[in-house]
């Protein structure tokens, strides 16, 4: 490739890689299928630069090899084992091979859109606006039984959010937590002591974690939770606030009673009822048959 022509595509590749970091968490929130394209764009332009400039150097980082390991496990488990190879078998076999775009998406933010400091303050401002727009449009629902473009409560009680099905929880609570961090984070400096530090995180990390609660939705609850404690025993600052959600989510949710006894069905009376009937639930049938899998196929 040309002298002047290499600059020119690394450049292109530069504002196109920031356009694709910056749309990320707005499609995100709507037309998810967008965002998916941004992360195979992410991906691709990622590698691509990494050619042109030979500089693999983040492949040397200690959490690269590790998700690199996982994917050559699932495409390992997905080869096919017989002849001729079956549609359903080609197609699992493709869908682990380019299983390998998500974790390239993630090194390319890591080490490469959100390296420049515009692209990183800008897309920070961002995921808090999405934040927000999510969360304000659960609490008008909550409140008001009702979102902006007037949809009302899923059948079962839980919070749709803006959107006409319960799936505003999963979003939420992948962009609360860096979200809640990042404030917290920006608070926290103007504090000296501490405690005030440990008080400032947790009271940006409650709001999250009353509104996924509010929104009736367990497994994104206990994602959010188990996101606070993974980034707890990296940031040792977390650790007193993490303690003190987890201490704080039973009793948050057992106010859901009185304060929405619409959302209480999934997080409390489901939750219950299945645990009780654990082996004729859906999670104890899968359970039951990985376990016949495993035992046929060791």
């Amino acid at each position: 490739m040309g002298f002047v022509a290499k600059p020119t595509l690394l450049r292109v590749l530069d504002r196109l890689g920031a356009l694709a970091t910056l749309l990320l968490p707005l499609f995100l929130v709507h037309w998810r299928g967008i965002a998916e394209g941004c992360l195979d764009g992410l991906a691709v332009g990622f590698l691509l630069r990494s050619a042109l400039t030979r500089d693999w150097s983040w492949c040397r980082q200690g959490f690269v090899w590790p998700a690199l390991v996982w994917w050559g496990w699932l495409v390992l488990c997905s080869l096919p084992r017989q002849i001729p190879v079956s549609a359903e078998a080609a197609v699992s076999l493709a869908q682990a091979l380019l299983a390998i775009r998500f974790p390239v998406a993630a090194f390319a933010l890591t080490f490469w859109t959100l390296q420049d400091l515009q692209t990183r303050r800008w897309c920070r401002r961002l995921v808090v606006a999405c934040v927000l727009y999510l969360g304000g449009q659960m609490l008008l629902q909550a409140v008001t039984g009702h979102n902006l473009f007037g949809n009302p409560r899923f059948g079962d009680g839980t919070l749709t959010g803006p959107y006409d099905k319960p799936r505003v929880s999963a979003p939420f609570a992948l962009l609360g937590l860096p979200a809640a961090l990042f404030v917290g984070a920006l608070l926290g400096e103007r504090v000296r002591r501490s405690w005030q530090i440990a008080l400032v995180t947790g009271a940006t990390l409650l709001p999250v974690l009353g509104l996924l609660v509010l929104a009736g939705q367990r497994m994104s609850l206990a994602t959010f939770l188990l996101g606070t404690g993974v980034c707890a025993l990296v940031l040792p600052s977390l650790r007193r606030p993490s303690l003190a959600l987890l201490v704080a989510s039973p009793a948050i949710i057992a106010l859901l009673a009185f304060a929405s006894p619409e959302g209480r069905g999934h997080p409390v009376t489901k939750t219950q009822t299945q645990l009780a009937h654990f082996a004729s639930s859906p999670y104890g049938q899968i359970y039951n048959r990985a376990a016949v899998m495993i035992e046929a196929h060791p």
